[in-house]
């Protein structure tokens, strides 16, 4: 499994393009949500996961009001057609239209 974390150079909180990340977020997944090859799950107010069946995920943390991101991670366990290149176009639009960084998050086992 691939894991990735988005931020922007400075922290969230401070990030003016914040509102703009979520929305682009939604409006890229939810119609995938709609038609039926993508979940939505939202438990608390502060999370967001969109998943697939095959779990690929991106996980939204928000702040205690909901409305701004504190936390955007992007998993990919597999690729299966076109969602590879999906999640692969969410992370590059959002790292060249927000200027967000992507880090793996990749735990590296030592031996």
């Amino acid at each position: 499994m691939r894991n990735y974390q988005l931020t922007p150079k400075t922290c969230w909180s401070s990030f003016t393009e914040n509102p703009e990340v979520g929305d682009y977020i939604y409006s890229t997944l939810m119609p995938l949500v709609n038609e039926g090859s993508w979940n939505y799950m939202n438990y608390t107010s502060d999370t967001g996961i969109f998943e697939d069946e095959i779990g690929n995920s991106i996980f939204l943390e928000f702040d205690e009001s909901g409305e701004e991101i504190r936390g955007l991670r992007i998993s990919i366990k597999q690729i299966e057609g076109n969602k590879l290149s999906m999640l692969e176009k969410t992370i590059i639009s959002l790292e060249s239209k927000y200027n967000l960084m992507k880090s793996s998050t990749d735990s590296k086992a030592k031996h």
